[in-house]
């Protein structure tokens, strides 16, 4: 019998993230959601409902195929490309509770659809109707064990922890490359991925030290060397992360055992980190995109008391922009994207909108 790991509630990135030409991630908790979505702009009219029964959403979108959308609905998962087009069933008789997708998208690859159904790993490209490839057989049991990303140039990349041993494998060009080890501390708890034509892949592990947990972050290539990007925490940290040719490599961290939990955000790998967000007492998540012409996008689910909701920002400078207004209990989960043609991708999932 396969057994949960206990994690903290993490980001997809998604990252296409445009998870990735953009980037594309997804943050919050699971349960039955209406989901909502938006593109174009912070202020564009929401989509509702998207979705009425998902229990977690991701998104993608690139300048040709534009916006990419799956949800899980109990032992299934659907997906759409444009947000008023048809869903189709892309997977089903999966294991509920126990199901989870990620998405990308770009240019020459098309899009990207991977799950993890209860450890088994599956993975299509190219169309939604593309035939599914078994990827891996013992995924560990979480929303950020396994991620995608893809850019025009590279291909897909998929990154994903084992379930027995909490390793961390990739693979990059091809659904049927071969995977690479590439953190066997045998303490790696969650994974976020990101990657663009001329920066390449970009890789970040949340390891689980005996008095802290730890983020590392590499791009270039999965050969490239980790680099230690925070660390001090007793708590279990969400990481999102994003690239762009212009911009580069987007990461965003929340570290959820802080006694004000604080979202910080650098853009560049050795950059400097900046305040992004402070957060009292509840619990919140982070997921981030970006893209050449608008750059990087941050999202925030804060769940504070009467006072929560999502917010995002264009810019690490910008002005928070209030997308769902609190109570939190109507919040579940955000999942956002971006390209230089479509602009920003939000989808929420709550109660309602």
């Amino acid at each position: 019998m396969k057994v949960r790991r206990l994690l903290y509630p993490f980001v997809f990135v998604l990252l296409g993230m445009a998870s990735l030409p953009l980037a594309a991630t997804a943050a919050g908790a699971a349960g039955t959601q209406i989901v909502s979505a938006k593109q174009g702009s912070l202020s564009a009219t929401w989509t509702t409902p998207e979705y009425n029964t998902a229990t977690s959403v991701a998104v993608a979108t690139d300048p040709t195929n534009g916006p990419l959308i799956a949800v899980v609905d109990g032992t299934s998962v659907y997906a759409k490309e444009g947000l008023t087009k048809t869903w189709t069933p892309e997977y089903t008789g999966g294991t509920s509770g126990e199901l989870w997708v990620a998405v990308a998208s770009d240019p020459t690859n098309g899009p990207v659809i991977v799950v993890n159904d209860d450890g088994t790993v599956y993975a299509k490209e190219g169309s939604l109707s593309a035939t599914w490839t078994k990827e891996y057989t013992n995924a560990a049991l979480d929303a950020g064990a396994v991620a995608v990303a893809s850019d025009a140039t590279n291909g897909p990349l998929i990154a994903l922890i084992d379930l027995t041993n909490n390793y961390l494998y990739a693979k990059e060009g091809s659904l049927s490359a071969l995977w690479t080890l590439q953190d066997g501390s045998g303490t790696a708890q969650s994974v976020a991925v990101a990657s663009d034509p001329t920066n390449g892949p970009l890789i970040a592990v949340v390891d689980e030290g005996t008095s802290a947990y730890t983020l590392y972050a590499k791009d270039g290539s999965l050969a490239a060397t980790w680099k230690t990007e925070y660390s001090g925490t007793t708590g279990a940290l969400q990481v999102a992360v994003a690239s762009d040719p212009t911009n580069g490599p987007l990461i965003a961290v929340l570290d959820p055992a802080a006694a004000v939990r604080t979202v910080w955000a650098k853009q560049g790998m050795s950059a400097l980190w900046t305040t992004e967000y402070t957060i009292s007492a509840s619990a919140a998540s982070v997921a981030v995109a970006s893209d050449p012409t608008n750059g990087p996008l941050i999202t925030v689910l804060d769940l504070t008391a009467t006072t929560g909701g999502v917010f995002a920002k264009q810019g690490l400078k910008a002005t928070w922009t209030p997308e769902v207004a609190g109570p939190p209990a109507t919040t579940a989960s955000v999942a956002v994207a971006s390209d230089q043609t479509n602009g920003a991708l939000i989808a929420v999932g709550s109660p309602a909108i």
